[in-house]
């Protein structure tokens, strides 16, 4: 039984990478996707002793919340002396994603509310949502050229902070698979991973392997969680990811990754149920914070009162 259970998921497998090649051409004609271009793709950081992060999507409101969860990640920023980066989760842009360069949406949803005075000195490593697809995403990618916090070279993308971490930021929104690493998100993420000599080796994305999100299928993983998990497990040590809009460390049963849910960045919430594969899981708004050196990582989620609500050390592999 357990053989032929395999076997149906490895032929489920290969089934999802045809339908991906086979419907990555006409979802193009639908949406504005920019194309990945290798040798723009990957950002250097100056080595440290250890890193520090803010990770956080769903944030594009605009509305109290957003601006609530804001003034704590400040006030968290200025208790720890800095940070070292904002992760941006997808869905910056509620409904509708930017139309240009000059949209309003710029301030009033990344510069008015990550502007402040701590906040301000980190740079921000954004994703795509699915919110954001319905705008222009190339505008999305230039506005690196217009503000130096902005790093943002292509839809998916890698950062290496010296030796400790590499961060592939991937593009879940619109994960498409066609065997060329310079074209399409999958391929590109994959080899990325591979190729990993870091301590630590983390993917921000979008959408959620899994979680505990009553919303529908989408947010609690479905499909394309199902098969993240069958690419991804094992290989990466964390999975940062939204699309769901509550707080969660979720540990899949079978997946050797650790998988976080920060979608409570100033969206509406959606309602949970808990489960065995949740360590911890909150539908309130807050972000979450990541502190990584070469053998330890600590993530903890903060509320909107810049209050500690779950914490998680871990050791690294040092599987390299």
């Amino acid at each position: 039984m357990k053989k032929k259970t395999k076997c149906a998921r490895y032929w489920l497998w290969i089934l999802g990478l045809f339908l991906a090649v086979a419907a990555g051409g006409w979802i193009r004609r639908i949406y504005w996707v920019p194309t990945l271009q290798v040798g723009s793709h990957s950002l250097q950081v100056p080595e440290k002793s250890s890193y520090r992060f803010f990770v956080l999507g769903d944030t594009g409101s605009g509305d109290v919340h957003q601006y609530a969860v804001a003034a704590s990640m400040e006030k968290q920023c200025q208790e720890m002396g800095g940070i070292d980066g904002i992760w941006l989760l997808g869905d910056l842009f509620y409904t509708q994603g930017v139309k240009g360069l000059d949209d309003p949406q710029w301030k009033q949803k990344i510069e008015i509310p990550y502007g402040s005075p701590c906040l301000q000195k980190a740079p921000i490593y954004p994703v795509f949502g699915n919110h954001d697809y319905r705008g222009n995403t190339e505008s999305m990618i230039a506005y690196s050229q217009h503000n130096p916090r902005w790093h943002f070279p292509g839809r998916s993308y890698t950062v290496d902070f010296g030796h400790v971490l590499r961060l592939v930021a991937f593009d879940s929104a619109f994960p498409d698979f066609c065997f060329s690493p310079s074209t399409c998100s999958v391929d590109y993420a994959l080899q990325q991973v591979k190729a990993s000599t870091a301590a630590w080796t983390m993917v921000t994305a979008h959408n959620p392997m899994s979680s505990g999100s009553t919303l529908g299928y989408s947010h609690s993983g479905g499909v394309l969680g199902f098969f993240l998990r069958q690419a991804f497990c094992g290989k990466v040590d964390a999975w940062f990811s939204g699309h769901a809009h509550h707080m969660e460390h979720r540990q899949v049963v079978g997946c050797d990754t650790a998988l976080f849910i920060s979608g409570g960045g100033g969206g509406d919430l959606y309602t949970t149920i808990p489960g065995a594969e949740s360590a911890f899981l909150r539908s309130e708004h807050g972000f979450l914070a990541v502190e990584v050196s070469l053998y330890d990582m600590v993530a903890a989620f903060y509320d909107i009162h810049s209050q500690r609500v779950y914490e998680v050390k871990k050791k690294t592999h040092l599987r390299k």
